[in-house]
């Protein structure tokens, strides 16, 4: 009877303490940073192969070279905000700069650069008004531009993401006010994030959607945030007085034949150098 009592006591415990261990998939849901590094989004090798196919090499190099000043570029988001900047990089350095397993860039930012620009990249998931100046004291330099994104991430049910969705019109408002101030020569440009698609990995979503990879439900919720980024800078100014301007990319990709160039329907990184190029017209290169 005792031992019985007692192995019940002992049993109970364990089942308390197990209880009470994290569980590692619901911490790295958390993890916005540890989700980002294992997502299928970072430029690979067949990647490059089809950025070169496109023929933007030469006259988006030319565009970057046709400024008489030197120019620094501040990148500030999530992973689409990061493959354009990979794509910068692949066009100054002929290869990318891939972050390492803890979401950092394992090499300095300065390599991401040629005699004419620097270019400086912050993984930031959701709106934060420091990232400027955390980048501003680590490069030691004042950007010429800084190209920033935040909706994503902000859809994932974390505590973090509720807060930033159901705050997005003030957050973002914040940010850009706060970038411009502490930045004040920078143009600043948002960009618009991507229409999403079913990946290609969710079979079951894709057989209750009849095949219709448009029928991602984070799409619609994208959509929302994109309106509220909109309505939120529009007025808005830079340090310079200078309008923000934004860079559209649920526009580029919202055409269903475009879920047929991206697996995971959240990146196209066949398209990074034309988006690069559509921040280029943003900040009249």
């Amino acid at each position: 009877m005792r031992a019985a009592i007692l192995f019940r006591c002992i049993f109970s415990v364990t089942a308390l303490k197990l209880s009470n261990i994290p569980d590692p998939m619901k911490e790295l849901i958390k993890d916005s940073v540890s989700v980002e590094t294992q997502m299928m989004g970072i430029i690979q090798p067949a990647d490059e192969k089809k950025l070169e196919a496109t023929g933007l090499r030469e006259p988006t190099t030319k565009r970057l070279q046709s400024s008489k000043e030197q120019l620094t570029f501040f990148f500030v988001g999530d992973s689409i905000v990061r493959n354009q900047f990979q794509g910068l990089c692949l066009l100054l350095n002929h290869s990318v700069l891939n972050p390492s397993g803890s979401g950092t860039f394992t090499r300095s930012d300065d390599l991401c650069a040629d005699s004419h620009i620097s270019a400086h990249y912050m993984f930031m998931s959701h709106l934060n008004e420091t990232s400027v100046s955390t980048l501003l004291q680590r490069s030691g330099r004042q950007p010429s531009a800084i190209y920033w994104n935040a909706a994503m991430h902000s859809i994932f049910r974390s505590e973090e993401a509720i807060h930033s969705f159901d705050n997005y019109p003030l957050r973002i408002s914040k940010t850009a006010e706060t970038y411009a101030k502490d930045a004040p020569d920078a143009k600043l440009v948002f960009f618009l994030s991507h229409a999403t698609c079913i990946g290609l990995g969710k079979k079951k979503m894709l057989q209750q959607a009849g095949g219709d990879r448009t029928a991602d439900p984070l799409r619609e919720k994208i959509a929302t945030l994109n309106k509220q980024a909109q309505t939120a800078l529009d007025g808005k100014k830079d340090g310079q007085g200078r309008t923000v301007k934004l860079v559209d990319g649920f526009n580029l990709t919202k055409d269903p034949k475009m879920c047929d160039l991206t697996e995971d329907g959240r990146h196209w990184n066949m398209k990074v150098w034309e988006e690069l190029n559509m921040f280029l017209d943003a900040i009249g290169l």
